[in-house]
C-alpha cells in the first residue's frame, strides 16, 4: 500500500527561502551588470561620466516646467533663490584695458592690401576690411568707383 511509485512524499521546507533568494540576487546582479554595461558604453560614446545622471535632470526639469507643477515648484524653490544667488553673481566682467587703438597701417601699404582685399574677397571686401579693423583701407574702398 503506500503512495504510488511516481508521486514523491510530501517534504516541508526549512523556511529558509533559499531558493527566491538567491533567485533574485541573480537577477539583481544581471540587471546591475546590464546597467553598468549600458553606463561605460555611454561613457565610451562621448557622452560623458554622468550621462545618466543628466539624463534623469533632463526629464525632471520637462515634468516640473508642465504649468501646475512649475507653479508648486516654483512656490517651493523661492525661498532658496537667495542662495543660489551667491553662487551665480552674473556675467564676468570684460577686463578694462583703457582706450583701445586702431589698426594702423603704413601709408604706402594701403593700396596693396586694398587690392589685395578686392582681389580675394570682390564685393565682400569692405565688410571683411570692416571685420578686420583696418579704418584706411574701409576709407579707400568707400571711395572705390569699382564697389
Amino acid at each position: 500500500l503506500g503512495a504510488p511509485k511516481n508521486i514523491l512524499p510530501y517534504t516541508a521546507r526549512d523556511g529558509s527561502g533559499s531558493s527566491k533568494s538567491t533567485a533574485k540576487q541573480d537577477s539583481m546582479k544581471k540587471a546591475l551588470a546590464v546597467a553598468g554595461a549600458v553606463w561605460i558604453g555611454g561613457a565610451l560614446l562621448g557622452y560623458g561620466l554622468f550621462w545618466p545622471v543628466y539624463l534623469v535632470l533632463d526629464i525632471l526639469q520637462g515634468v516640473f516646467s508642465t504649468p501646475p507643477l512649475s507653479w508648486i515648484f516654483g512656490w517651493i524653490s523661492s525661498p532658496f533663490s537667495w542662495i543660489f544667488r551667491f553662487l551665480h553673481k552674473g556675467a564676468p566682467l570684460v577686463q578694462q584695458t583703457g582706450t583701445l587703438q586702431e589698426l594702423r597701417l603704413a601709408t604706402d601699404q594701403v593700396s596693396s592690401y586694398m587690392d589685395a582685399y578686392v582681389q580675394q574677397y570682390g564685393d565682400a571686401a569692405l565688410i571683411f576690411a570692416t571685420h578686420d579693423g583696418y579704418p584706411q583701407i574701409v576709407n579707400g574702398l568707400l571711395y572705390n568707383k569699382d564697389l
